[in-house]
């Protein structure tokens, strides 16, 4: 279970580090918001077993603080901290409570809504699950490039690095990702997008005991056995009794999104979202995922 102290020192460490770089610029702006998030997610296990899948209920609310500096014409500063609390239901090992710190360094080319934008993100998340194992910390890069295309249309596309360094192996992950968004405002008060992206490197999956034995004993073939015998891999019980987590090497994700997002206020919008995941590994084993999600975000 999450220590409170341990999310304590983990939040303190990363706003202090912020503190430390930012103190002598003056603040130009700031604003908060509080998010509530419920989604459905089918396959969370990321298992390539169809039966022995397994599928839940996700909830989160993270609260964000973000503040914006100027630091020349053509030149902001954002930095943002947050803390989050994860819940899924019936896999309790996967209840979370996260805290995150990020820099952005933006540059506006030019003048007027169409000019183009260049940002550059760099931040560190903690994570402390219940399954300890899970725990550790997550670095991100992300240059992203961002271009109003008409008065009600923008685009973005992007690259960007991550890394989790966590307590066990089969968690400890490392990927490469380029991404694209389109965002159109439909009426006032209404916003839909889409984004697809590829991500390239190591992901996590898992196995029910039964089957992951048969992969490690030959029984699913010699391709299967030979590639699975050089994962590293470990017995979690996270989605029941003999579980196993592993981690794929040489793989690629392929994702994409949409999302309709009404305004519900001012200050308030409701947004609903489909996205789906594959993930393909070395062999060539796929790992789909989808996810509806529906959540409220407000604005201070």
């Amino acid at each position: 279970m999450t220590h409170p102290r341990r999310l304590r020192n983990l939040g303190r460490a990363l706003l202090g580090g912020l503190g430390l770089g930012l103190g002598l610029i003056p603040a130009a702006a700031a604003a908060s918001s509080v998010q509530a998030s419920t989604a459905w997610v089918d396959n969370l296990s990321r298992t390539s077993h169809g039966p022995t899948q397994k599928s839940a209920r996700v909830d989160e609310i993270a609260v964000r603080f973000t503040t914006a500096r100027q630091l020349a014409r053509d030149w902001l500063l954002f930095t943002e901290a947050g803390a989050s609390l994860q819940h899924v239901d019936r896999f309790d090992a996967l209840d979370r409570a996260g805290a995150t710190g990020q820099l952005t360094l933006r540059r506006k080319f030019g003048l007027g809504p169409y000019a183009p934008i260049v940002e550059a993100s760099g931040s560190l998340a903690g994570h402390a699950y219940r399954e300890s194992g899970r725990n550790g910390w997550q670095p991100d890069v992300t240059v992203r490039f961002g271009q109003r295309l008409a008065e009600s249309w923008r685009a973005a596309a992007g690259a960007g690095w991550t890394r989790l360094v966590a307590r066990e192996e089969p968690y400890d992950v490392t990927t490469r990702r380029l991404f694209l968004e389109l965002h159109h405002d439909v009426a006032d008060g209404w916003q839909v997008g889409v984004g697809a992206a590829r991500q390239w490197g190591e992901f996590t999956a898992n196995a029910a005991g039964a089957i992951w034995a048969q992969a490690i004993g030959g029984g699913l073939g010699p391709v299967i056995f030979n590639h699975y015998n050089t994962l590293a891999w470990a017995v979690t019980d996270t989605y029941g009794p003999g579980w196993v987590a592993y981690r794929v090497r040489d793989s690629r994700a392929d994702s994409w999104w949409a999302e309709l997002a009404p305004a519900l206020t001012d200050r308030t919008a409701l947004a609903v979202r489909y996205g789906a995941v594959r993930v393909t590994n070395a062999i060539g084993i796929e790992y789909d995922t989808s996810t509806w999600t529906l959540s409220l975000v407000h604005r201070f």
